[in-house]
């Protein structure tokens, strides 16, 4: 029986792949062939679910834009019930800040 593959866990594994690679050679050196040893896959694989590096980069870049709207989230509903506009722009502010390996990426 074949098996089966989510297709949205693949395209989110394949863009946490891109960040990693972007974070250490740069997002205007990756390539979909680092994207690939990075994510332990074939080219031809990320191909198939990226047809070209614009797509990928996009993809990517809306993955990171989830990401970082988690945070900030999370961030802000710590703040309390009712947070005021001055804890939401901390909590922004925090979550962009270059303090974990998290932001570091971002």
């Amino acid at each position: 029986m074949p098996r089966r593959v989510d297709h949205t866990e693949r395209r989110t594994e394949i863009a946490e792949a891109l960040v990693r690679a972007a974070g250490r050679l740069g997002l205007h050196a990756v390539g979909m062939r680092d994207v690939a040893a990075e994510a332990g896959v074939s080219l031809r694989l990320v191909q198939y679910y990226f047809e070209s590096k614009e797509k990928l980069l996009l993809f990517g870049l809306r993955h990171l834009t989830e990401r970082f709207a988690r945070r900030v989230a999370a961030r802000v509903a710590a703040a309390g019930a009712d947070p005021g506009p001055r804890a939401v722009i901390e909590a922004l502010l925090a979550a962009a800040l270059p303090v974990d390996a998290e932001s570091r990426t971002f």
